[in-house]
């Protein structure tokens, strides 16, 4: 468990330093998606923010995970 910000440049930030979006997910099902063993849009999360953004960031963690 814990909290992660990840900066990804300055696209990902407000104008203020605010994250654009916010992604809360469990450690399990964040990992499972990261396997490849859970599509992006199927990971039980709550965001806020920019769902846009939230999505492609989900879609690139889901292409780290190795089989």
């Amino acid at each position: 468990s814990g909290r992660w910000t990840v900066p990804l440049g300055a696209a990902a930030r407000t104008g203020g330093g605010e994250p654009r979006v916010l992604i809360v997910a469990s450690a399990v099902d964040l990992c499972t998606l990261m396997a490849g063993r859970l599509p992006p849009d199927a990971l039980p999360c709550a965001i806020v923010g920019d769902s846009r953004l939230a999505l492609d960031l989900l879609h690139a963690a889901a292409t780290l995970g190795c089989d």
